[in-house]
């Protein structure tokens, strides 16, 4: 379930894509640099005060931290792309950053799903229904 919320930014931008694909429109490079900023500077802080939590073995955790830390990057790629957005006055820069944050959020997707299983087997484990088949997943 955790890794299917971290999932959630990237369907929007799938949608975002496909949307901009069919109609390359540019964003207005200067909202999106102010907006990107301002978001950067809360999750900046959220992620710095999930820091010495990044290594915990635990999905909750793991997924605050990654969803902090995955937003800093987006926002300051979303300035950046507003940059190039603003010289070039095209819209295939955002086009490019949709399908970034999709590949940002599925490999934390995937990070959260292997350690949420490693927590699955543990607590079977502790429990005295850890079977063979576990052991092979």
């Amino acid at each position: 379930m955790l890794a299917f919320l971290i999932c959630i930014p990237a369907l929007f931008a799938a949608g975002e894509a496909i949307r901009k694909v069919i109609n390359p429109d540019a964003p207005d490079p200067l909202l999106l640099a102010i907006t990107a900023g301002g978001a950067g500077i809360v999750n900046l802080a959220c992620a710095l005060i999930l820091v010495p939590f990044r290594k915990t073995q635990s999905s909750m955790a793991r997924v605050a931290y990654l969803s902090a830390r995955n937003d800093v990057i987006v926002n300051i790629l979303i300035i950046l792309i507003g940059f190039i957005t603003a010289l070039t006055r095209s819209g295939w820069p955002d086009i490019i950053l949709g399908v970034t944050i999709i590949a940002i959020n599925v490999f934390a997707a995937k990070e959260v799903w292997q350690i949420a299983h490693l927590e699955h087997l543990e607590a079977r484990a502790l429990a005295g229904k850890l079977d063979e088949e576990d052991l092979l997943d």
